[in-house]
């Protein structure tokens, strides 16, 4: 087996370079050496994490890959307890070696990176003047644990990030502007931007929910707090599908109460908020908004405000292909007591998202060895 790896780039000395150039020079393909076995090493994780996911037990054991770039990857799978698993994987050039070694966690169900989960498809492109992800006054979003309700568990063992992102290629990161009052928090830390490319769940989840909703909402719509009932109950949760055009708003407000999974595609997004929560509303389960189009600048994709709460997860699934962010639009904006608080149970058991990913691996640990 194989990996494609960026073969190095040796460039010629020129002969009448000094001695101390030619240290320099050497200095520098040797931090440039190192780099690239790192990169080889952490592919190495890449491809044991998923073989974790695709095989669990079966997948235990060492395995050694050559690359194109004339390295090796060698990676060694272990167990170390039911559902948790190490791997180490050392990436060899030459006389160099890197080792990188993480432990991690085998989950059934679907389960997010973050409360605030997004995956950016390869070819997004972004040029956001601001944050990605803002926390004003008293908002706050948590990765920890929490029951449907939003009691947090004293039990933390399912908490995750608080906002991930997906490794994007080139200039593109993850930005959070945290208030003073607000809170960010999640395990093991509170961001990161080595989360999962999750685009084919997602995509399989919208394409599930275009079909088999209980519930359809076609453009712009306001729910309120006589709507509650109408879209599930917390023992019988319901998935929802909105589809919003241009200009589209989907608003819940004035103590608004939903329980299930609620898919949310918005074509060409304007500069208005897609989705926007407010004076208490509250979704129990998963929230998936997939953005496709030319965004304008403007508002935040998401925005909650005024106690607004989700308690399951909030995912946004930017398609690469045909989506460009412009301007000094957030991606998620929560301010004034808003919060979005994860939940595994909510998540993991929610419609949809049960059957598109019946098995995911969480990172609980990553390091240089």
């Amino acid at each position: 087996m194989t990996i494609l790896i960026p073969a190095l780039c040796v460039c010629a000395l020129a002969a009448g370079l000094s001695q101390l150039a030619v240290i320099g020079l050497s200095s520098k393909k040797g931090t440039k050496l190192r780099t690239e076995t790192f990169y080889l090493a952490d592919s190495g994780v890449a491809i044991g994490k998923a073989r974790v996911r695709r095989a669990g037990n079966a997948a235990v054991g060492v395995t050694t890959i050559d690359s194109i770039a004339g390295g090796t990857i060698e990676i060694e799978i272990a167990t170390l307890s039911e559902g948790v698993f190490r791997v180490r994987s050392t990436g060899t050039i030459g006389e160099t070696e890197e080792t990188v070694e993480a432990l991690l966690k085998l989950h059934d169900g679907f389960v997010p990176g973050g409360a605030v989960d997004m995956t950016l498809d390869l070819g997004a492109a972004l040029a956001i003047d601001g944050a990605s992800v803002t926390l004003l006054g008293s908002a706050s979003i948590s990765g920890m644990d929490h029951a449907a309700d939003g009691f947090r568990f004293a039990d933390q063992r399912d908490a995750i990030h608080g906002v991930a992102m997906n490794r994007v290629p080139g200039e593109v990161g993850l930005f959070t502007r945290i208030a003073p009052g607000a809170t960010l928090e999640g395990v093991p830390d509170a961001t990161t931007e080595r989360a999962d490319d999750r685009s084919a769940t997602l995509d399989a989840v919208r394409r599930f929910a275009r079909t088999n909703s209980d519930e359809r909402i076609h453009g712009s719509r306001v729910l309120g707090d006589a709507d509650t009932g109408s879209f599930g109950s917390p023992d019988e949760p319901v998935l929802v599908y909105a589809w919003l055009g241009p200009r589209d708003s989907l608003v819940l407000e004035e103590g608004f109460t939903g329980h299930g999974t609620l898919i949310v595609e918005v074509i060409a997004p304007g500069s208005e908020s897609a989705l926007v929560m407010r004076h208490s509303a509250s979704w129990h389960g998963p929230i998936l908004v997939h953005v496709d189009g030319q965004s304008g600048a403007g508002e935040s994709r998401v925005r909650l405000e005024n106690d607004a709460r989700i308690v399951g997860a909030l995912l946004l699934h930017v398609n690469g292909a045909q989506t460009a962010t412009r301007g000094s639009a957030h991606l998620v904006e929560a301010r004034d007591g808003a919060a979005i608080l994860f939940s595994h149970d909510r998540v993991t058991t929610a419609r949809g998202f049960a059957a598109a990913a019946p098995q995911t691996v969480s990172v609980l640990s990553y390091g240089i060895r």
